[in-house]
This record gives structure tokens, sequence and C-alpha cells, in this order.
């Protein structure tokens, strides 16, 4: 008996894999946004849609695993017809794919799968994959016109830490965890369109000049929150290129004091990026901005989350 690595066919499956990611992800038309291209990071999504064959292995394998998840429980768990898979909206030239929708029902749901080493708490502000989940959310509830909807979390890494957080209680012996969402239509839904809106334009803005120095990077917008900048597999051309919005707050200022005076001294590129975003704030870009300002009432989350 002879036994060898099939190297011919291992680079066979690694590249088909990746290249049906890269055709799930990557959008051909610029000006197609698409709800995914609004989270976390702009200047990220600036790249990903101007090179669109570039991807980590770190994304290759989390597409993979979420998508085995994401079948698993749409297929087993939310099997009636009117759950409908990856219905396509396109609303405000934003295009979304929400897991599954039930126009029966009037409710959106999301499926994740997280291997983070402890239940995913909700009331957490800083770096949060909640955060993330409920803004993706919260814009397919508006573009779906749906007031409600539910998270769905795998916590694929369950059994290596339920022991270690002493987890008794029946309720919690689950690595399985539901959020359900309920927006208050007259308070949320202008603040989710404001939000919406402005990453929007500004991502299109950027993507029509060809200039990513529109989007401000993660440090700009804070500092303390750019622990996703060292998976990103453009961080060394991030650093390299410009960003418009350091510091721009204070050149809008000087500008509109002085009028055209002092122009003669900055980049043309510049000076328009000032004319229409001075006065703005990188935050606005931020993902974490939404789920801050929104008006947030936890009912009992159960025994585990003290």
């Amino acid at each position: 008996m002879n036994i060898k690595r099939d190297l011919e066919t291992e680079t066979e499956i690694l590249d088909k894999v990746q290249a049906h990611i890269a055709g799930d992800t990557n959008r051909e038309n610029l000006s197609d946004i698409h709800v995914s291209d609004l989270l976390w990071c702009l200047r990220q999504s600036f790249y990903k849609k101007t090179n669109p064959d570039i991807l980590s292995m770190d994304e290759v394998l989390k597409f993979f695993k979420g998508k085995i998840s994401e079948y698993s429980l749409s297929k087993f768990i939310f099997q009636e017809e009117h759950f409908l898979q990856q219905e396509k909206i396109n609303v405000d030239n934003i295009v979304a794919h929400p897991d599954l929708i039930s126009h029966k029902d009037d409710i959106v749901i999301e499926l994740k799968l997280t291997d983070k080493l402890s239940f995913i708490d909700p009331r957490d502000i800083l770096y949060n994959s909640f955060i993330y989940y409920t803004t993706q959310v919260l814009y397919y509830m508006y573009l779906a016109n749906k007031k409600s909807a539910s998270i769905v979390i795998n916590h694929a890494n369950y059994n290596m830490f339920y022991k270690k957080y002493n987890i008794t209680k029946k309720e919690d012996k689950n690595p399985f965890r539901v959020f359900r969402i309920d927006l208050e239509q007259e308070k949320d839904i202008p603040l989710i369109k404001a939000d919406l809106d402005f990453k929007r334009d500004l991502l299109l803005t950027a993507l029509k000049e060809g200039k990513v120095g529109y989007v401000p990077k993660l440090s700009t917008i804070d500092a303390k929150n750019t622990a996703k900048c060292n998976k990103c597999q453009f961080k060394g051309r991030c650093k390299l290129e410009p960003d418009f919005w350091e510091n721009s707050d204070n050149v809008s200022r000087v500008v509109s004091i002085t009028r055209g005076s002092v122009t003669q001294f900055l980049e043309p590129d510049f000076i328009e990026f000032i004319k229409k975003y001075g006065g703005s704030h990188p935050r606005f870009s931020d993902v974490n901005l939404l789920y801050q300002t929104l008006g947030k009432k936890f009912d009992d989350l159960g025994p585990y989350y003290k």
C-alpha cells in the first residue's frame, strides 16, 4: 500500500473554494453597494471592491465554516416554505440578502457562527461581534420594511468554555443563543436610515473618485478599536495611503475662514473632500455608532449574563 499527498487535488480544491467565495463576496459593479460593504471598515470594502481577487486565508476559512452552519440551521430548523433564503432586496441603491426572511411572520432572521470562547454579550460596548450582527440586521430590517428580527448565534467553541465558566443552569447548557430585536418605528427608523445613507454615500464617493482617502482608517475613527486591522490583507497598503479625515476638522475651519487663499497649499483631491465633507466627523462611518446611538432596553438575559 502506498500513501502520499495529492498536492494537485489539494490545490484544485482550494482554488475552487476561493473562486466561489470571491464570486459570492466580491461584486464586479462598483456602484452595487451591499450591506456587507458597510460593516466594520469602509476602507477595507473599498480595497475589496477595487481588488476583487485578493482574499486572505482567514476569510476563506471563516466564510466556509459560516456557510456550513448557515446551511444546517436553514435546512433543519427553518423548514417551512414561508422562510425565504437569501432573498434579494434592492432599496436606495443598497443590495441585501438576509439569511432568512418571512413575510408571513414579518421577520428577518440572521444566522451567525462564532469561535469566541464565551457567550457573546449584547451589552458589551467595545469590539463586540454582537454590534456587527445587530447593525447588519438593523439595515436588513430597514430595507425589508420589517420591525422585528432574530439573531441566531451558534457558539462553535461552546465545549471549550462551558466548564471554565461553571455553566450549570439548564437554559445555558446550549451552544445556541437567539436574540429578538423589535424596533420602535418612530425613534429608530430615522436613525438607521441616516446611518445607512451616510456610509453608502461616502463609499460611493470614494469609489467614483477612485480615492481611498475619502474613507477613514479605523485608527482615525478610534485608535483603541483597530483589532480588525491586524488580520486585514490590505493593512500594508492602507498604512501608506492617505486618509483625508486626519485633521480634516481643523483644515476645514481654516478654509472656511480664509476662503480660497489657503487652498493653494492643499492637494486638489483634499480640497474636493473638504468641500463635500468638511464639518463632518469620521465617527459617522463607525460601525459602532448606530448601536450606541439607538436606545436599548435589555430584558432578563438569564443567569449567565450577570
